[in-house]
Order: structure tokens, then C-alpha cells, then sequence
């Protein structure tokens, strides 16, 4: 299920600069760290808002940023490390029914603590929708960090 939304949603399939959505990619992500895809379940146990993360270094930040690199590239560059110094925030998907309420960005806000991060880590995104841009803005407003954003 997350998969169809998700292509729905992106268009991965069609877009070489987007990260695929694979079981390639999972396996990727989930070596980098297992916690680079959280998800929220309701009350029945259906997802209903899921984000994917990547850390990264600040290297492989500033050439994504710059356009120098796609997300595909990034992930395939990105090596497991102890702890990272940059993490990418990828996306953030929460269903119709379930919009607005906070879902996506208590996600978000989570895994900033969970991930090995060193003390001068950089946040950063790509929205690719209005919704997406509110969402850096709020975690913004959260953590007082800022989030560079590519262009």
C-alpha cells in the first residue's frame, strides 16, 4: 500500500531524479539505519501516515542541494556510517482522512531524535508539493533548526 500512494503521489516511476521506490531502496534505507521509514497505524492497524528519512553526509547534502547529484544518486553514494551529519527528509505521506492532525510531523520530529546524528548535523528537503513546504516550515518551528531546502 505504501508503494502505490507513494508512486501516486511522486511519480518515481517516470522521474530518474527521484529515489525509486524498490525493494532496492528499502533494503538501502534500512541499512543506513532501521529507523529511515516510520509509520503511524490507526486504532484498526491500517497505516495512515508513514515518512522516509535518509541520513547522509554534508558532502552528499550540499551536492544534492546544488543539483549536482539526484536522490537516486544521493542514496546509492550514501555509505552506513556511526553517525551522520546530515539527514535528508525525504517524505512525508499521511492518507486524505487523516490530513492535518499532526501525523506526519510527530513522525518527523521522531526519528530527528532517533537517528545517530552528530551535535552539528544539517537537515535538509526537496518539496515537491505546498503541503510539503508547510511541513519543513512547522518542524522549523518545532526544533528552531533550519532545514536547507533544494530548489
Amino acid at each position: 500500500m505504501m508503494n502505490t500512494v507513494a508512486e501516486s503521489i511522486f511519480g518515481t516511476a517516470k522521474d530518474p531524479e527521484q529515489m525509486s521506490i524498490s525493494m532496492d531502496s528499502w533494503d538501502k534505507l534500512q541499512a543506513l539505519n532501521e529507523n529511515c521509514v516510520l509509520y503511524e497505524q490507526n486504532d484498526g492497524g491500517n497505516l495512515i501516515s508513514w515518512i522516509v528519512v535518509m541520513p547522509t553526509t554534508k558532502d552528499l547534502m550540499h551536492k544534492f542541494l546544488n543539483k549536482e547529484i539526484n536522490e537516486q544518486q544521493l542514496l546509492d553514494q550514501t555509505k552506513a556510517q556511526d553517525k551522520y551529519s546530515a539527514l535528508y527528509l525525504c517524505s512525508g505521506i499521511t492518507l486524505p482522512d487523516y490530513r492535518r492532525q499532526g501525523h506526519a510531523l510527530k513522525l518527523f520530529l521522531d526519528v530527528i531524535k532517533r537517528m545517530p546524528l552528530t551535535g552539528d548535523y544539517q537537515l535538509f528537503a526537496w518539496p515537491t508539493t505546498p503541503e510539503g513546504k508547510k511541513l519543513a516550515d512547522r518542524i522549523f518551528q518545532e526544533i528552531g533548526k533550519t532545514i536547507l531546502i533544494r530548489q
